[in-house]
C-alpha cells in the first residue's frame, strides 16, 4: 500500500440535498511517472491542487489518469491535467458516447464533458488488459455498464471506484443505491473483487484490507464548517469520523 498516496480521501456521506460526491483520488509512481486514479469533483478542485502541491508534484508531472467510470465526482477534473493520458474502459466509452446513459436516466454523467474527453483521444481498455507495470484493468460492471477497477498485482490491491463504493456495502454484500447497469452484474463484480484482491481502494470510504475481516488502512475524518449563525464571526466546526 505504500505505493499509493491518498490525494483526496473519499467519504460515504449523503444528505437531504443529495450526494456530496467525495471520492478517493490516489496517486501512484509508475515506471512512466506519476499516475492518478480518478480526479474528484468540481468542489474538490482547490483541495486537489493543494494536495498535489503539498506532495511537491506539478500538474505537468501527472502523466496519466485511470478513470474507474465517467461520473462527475470521479472524472470532472481531467481538464486540469492537459499533459496526461486518459484511460477508461471501452465499455464505459461506448456507454457515454451513445444514448445509453440517457436511456438509463444516468444524471451523473457530465454530458458537457464528453466532447472534451473525445478531444483528448482516451486510451480504451478491456478486461484483463495489462496496462503498465503490474497494473491490470478489471471489468467491474454494475454501477455503470463500463465500470472498471485497476488491480496492482504485486500487492493484490484493487482500486475499485463505485463498484466498491464503501465498506458497508462491500462487507455485507448490499446492493448499492445507484445502479445504471445490471444489478446482477454489480453483485458478480463484488464477488470478483473479493476473489482477486485483499487491499481495496473504494469509491467513497477508507482504504481497507479484507481477508477474514475488514481492517481500515486510512483514517476517515471530515470537518464541516457551518456559517449559519450570522452573529458569530468564526464558523462552527463539526468533526465527523
Amino acid at each position: 500500500m505504500n505505493r499509493l498516496r491518498v490525494v483526496l480521501q473519499g467519504y460515504p456521506l449523503k444528505s437531504n440535498r443529495g450526494w456530496l460526491g467525495w471520492c478517493n483520488v490516489v496517486l501512484m509512481l509508475t515506471s512512466e511517472g506519476y499516475f492518478l486514479f480518478d480526479t474528484g469533483s468540481y468542489g474538490d478542485r482547490r483541495e486537489l491542487l493543494d494536495s498535489l502541491d503539498n506532495l511537491g508534484i506539478a500538474l505537468s508531472e501527472i502523466k496519466g489518469i485511470f478513470l474507474t467510470h465517467f461520473h462527475f465526482d470521479h472524472a470532472i477534473n481531467i481538464e486540469l491535467f492537459e499533459n496526461a493520458k486518459i484511460y477508461l474502459s471501452e465499455r464505459e466509452y461506448n456507454y457515454i458516447t451513445s444514448s445509453s446513459f440517457e436511456k438509463s436516466s444516468d444524471l451523473y454523467v457530465p454530458k458537457s464533458m464528453i466532447s472534451y474527453l473525445l478531444s483528448r483521444n482516451p486510451i480504451l481498455l478491456r478486461d484483463n488488459e495489462r496496462v503498465l507495470d503490474d497494473i491490470v484493468a478489471v471489468d467491474l460492471p454494475g454501477h455503470t455498464p463500463g465500470s472498471m477497477g485497476y488491480l496492482l498485482e504485486r500487492t493484490k490491491t484493487l482500486i475499485g471506484g463505485d463498484a466498491i463504493k464503501n465498506i458497508k456495502e462491500f462487507y455485507n454484500e448490499l446492493d448499492t443505491l445507484l445502479v445504471f447497469g445490471d444489478i446482477k452484474d454489480y453483485r458478480e463484480s463484488l464477488k470478483r473483487a473479493k476473489k482477486i484482491a485483499i487491499n481495496f481502494v473504494p469509491g467513497h470510504d477508507s482504504i481497507f484490507s479484507f481477508e477474514k475481516d475488514v481492517k481500515k488502512l486510512t483514517d476517515l475524518e471530515v470537518i464541516i464548517y457551518s456559517n449559519t449563525n450570522w452573529k458569530e464571526t468564526a464558523p462552527k466546526e463539526f468533526k465527523i469520523t
